[in-house]
């Protein structure tokens, strides 16, 4: 069915969008810090998977339009005014009127479900994927970025664990501030033993590395949506109305004379 080809799809993009989501959550964490170099590096990749998520929010939007068309397609109420628009047509003084409406019925049912299935058979043949390898992507880059940041996190509770030991033996109870602007100060320049440096280096590589992709693959997936859900659906109805309104007026009127 059409309707399962193209809502496959807009729940591809919709799981892709909470991915992307979440990842520029990470992302924004990141730039929020004061971390010299580390943050404005986040930014970077924050702005780049917000790109991201603009095409791809577009392009579920184009789908969510033949989605909603492909619904009013199939409406009983659609199909019943056909009936007596064919009716009509023969009776009518006012022909041009009625096969215009009549057309526009016809080129949304069944003309919207030929061209989807159309599509679908079209991509098939050449493999032109409509967000299931982004999808894939992303689940894959996710998962390594969860379970590094939850290894690097566990590293920075044993350093702050650490940390508060020495200061509970100075008689104080909490990290002093200046250690923790000293550890800031380190981030910077050592990344091996230091807890802002691990939870940020090892993400960020993979922050940046999946938002590099992402934006190419999600841009490939916008402009493939819009040529084949957007532009080539307008030639398609152009070329329907005129061999639509070519049969029309044949059958109608097959001999006409000029008064």
């Amino acid at each position: 069915m059409a309707e399962n080809y193209l809502g496959a799809a807009s729940e591809e993009m919709l799981s892709s969008l909470l991915i992307l989501s979440e990842l520029k959550i990470g992302a924004s964490a990141g730039a929020s810090t004061k971390v010299p170099l580390v943050s404005g590096s986040f930014q970077g990749v924050s702005e780049l998977l917000n790109q991201a998520i603009q095409y791809l929010e577009f392009s579920n939007l184009i789908i969510g339009m033949q989605l909603l068309l492909l619904a009013l397609s199939q409406s009983a109420l659609l199909k019943i005014l056909i009936i007596p628009a064919l009716a009509i047509l023969f009776i009518y003084e006012k022909r041009k009127l009625v096969i215009e409406i009549l057309m526009v019925l016809l080129m949304i049912n069944p003309g919207l479900t030929i061209y989807v299935l159309g599509i679908k058979y079209i991509a098939q043949e050449v493999e032109i994927n409509l967000g299931s390898d982004l999808n894939q992507e992303l689940k894959t880059a996710h998962a390594s970025y969860l379970e590094k940041r939850k290894d690097q996190e566990s590293q920075m509770d044993k350093r702050k664990s650490t940390q508060l030991q020495k200061a509970e033996a100075k008689g104080k109870d909490k990290i002093s501030l200046l250690n923790k602007v000293e550890d800031a100060v380190i981030g910077t320049t050592e990344k091996i033993g230091d807890d802002l440096s691990l939870i940020f280096s090892d993400t960020l590589e993979i922050l940046k590395s999946a938002g590099e992709k992402m934006i190419n693959m999600c841009l490939n997936l916008f402009t493939h949506i819009l040529l084949v859900f957007f532009l080539l659906p307008m030639v398609y109805y152009y070329l329907m109305r005129r061999v639509l309104k070519e049969f029309f007026s044949i059958n109608i009127n097959p001999n006409p004379t000029k008064t």
